[in-house]
């Protein structure tokens, strides 16, 4: 029988509708139509499914990861391999062609993505003189994803006990043509978490709610109108507004100080524990991570004088 020619944008969408629905919405927006939309229909748009050879997806592939770091282009591949099953299944093409497809390491993207323990330090300094400052400190304390930053509220912080509870998180999901954010569970269970919060950072939290009053429920981080902000509304108007006059104090004083993005100061926690021999497991559970070996993989850039460090050998 021959198989059906479809262009690969046609299946593509049609494929996303058969997500829909089994993924967690924030999974399906951020991972599969967002990976869709924005990068696998721009870069095949107008050639049916059986034209693309194997040659030109890994081209794919290799130029992401010149672009994006490797869990990105892992994304992109999975997606791909996914909607070529699926339509192999349904007689749309005759082969996958992704099954030898490979996604190139590249070790020096978590270098770039990180900040420096001083470029932190100076952050956190004009963080706490700043109108956001409390979102930028939150991040860098303690490595929480901008969608469980979001979706903070009073009652997730026990200031007494210096304790900060994760147990849901912000998403953007699009309902009828229109983004609407909703908070739900965060990705994974390991993601539920109490995670220990300094006395510096519970002595801010505590001089920031006295500025602004809120009740029980109410949201920690929100916009003009009070209530709780749009994960995209808020990196526009919150976080890079933040970062252009963070930028531009330290300028006048002679010092650059890159832009990062939010998940950058996660990564930058991450490598800062890890780095200063800190206890795997104990950053793991304050992260939120499942996989230690992971966890050690990317972030633990000079191995050998770690453990150098932890047995005590001079």
């Amino acid at each position: 029988m021959k198989k059906a020619k479809i262009l690969f944008e046609e299946w593509a969408l049609k494929w996303l509708q058969t997500i829909k629905g089994t993924v967690k919405s924030n999974t399906y927006e951020a991972t599969y139509r967002n990976t869709v939309v924005n990068h696998l229909i721009p870069a095949f748009k107008g050639r049916t499914l059986d034209e693309i050879k194997p040659y030109e997806l890994q081209n794919f592939l290799n130029k992401s990861c010149e672009e994006y770091c490797c869990d990105t282009v892992k994304k992109f591949k999975s997606c791909l391999t996914q909607m070529y099953n699926e339509a192999l299944y349904n007689e749309f093409c005759s082969k996958n062609p992704c099954y030898r497809l490979k996604v190139v390491k590249r070790t020096e993207v978590n270098e770039k993505q990180v900040y420096t323990q001083s470029e932190l330090d100076m952050i956190k300094a004009y963080a706490v003189t700043h109108r956001y400052g409390i979102e930028i400190m939150l991040l860098a304390e303690t490595g929480i994803r901008r969608g469980e930053l979001l979706a903070l509220t009073w009652a997730d912080i026990e200031l007494h006990s210096k304790v900060i509870n994760i147990t849901k998180a912000a998403a953007i999901e699009k309902v009828d043509g229109k983004y609407t954010t909703i908070i739900s569970a965060p990705k994974n269970i390991s993601s539920i978490r109490r995670i220990p919060a300094s006395t510096e950072l519970c002595d801010y939290l505590a001089n920031y709610k006295k500025t602004c009053n809120p009740d029980q429920n109410d949201s920690v981080i929100v916009n003009s109108s009070g209530k709780g902000c749009n994960p995209r509304n808020w990196q526009r108007r919150h976080y890079d507004v933040f970062m252009v006059e963070m930028q531009e104090y330290y300028k006048d004083r002679g010092i650059n100080i890159p832009y990062r993005t939010p998940h950058s100061f996660r990564h930058t926690r991450a490598s800062l524990w890890v780095n200063s021999g800190k206890n795997l497991y104990a950053v793991a559970k304050a992260l939120g991570h499942s996989d230690l070996d992971m966890l050690q993989k990317r972030y633990a850039h000079s191995n050998v004088e770690q453990i150098r460090f932890l047995l005590d050998i001079e």
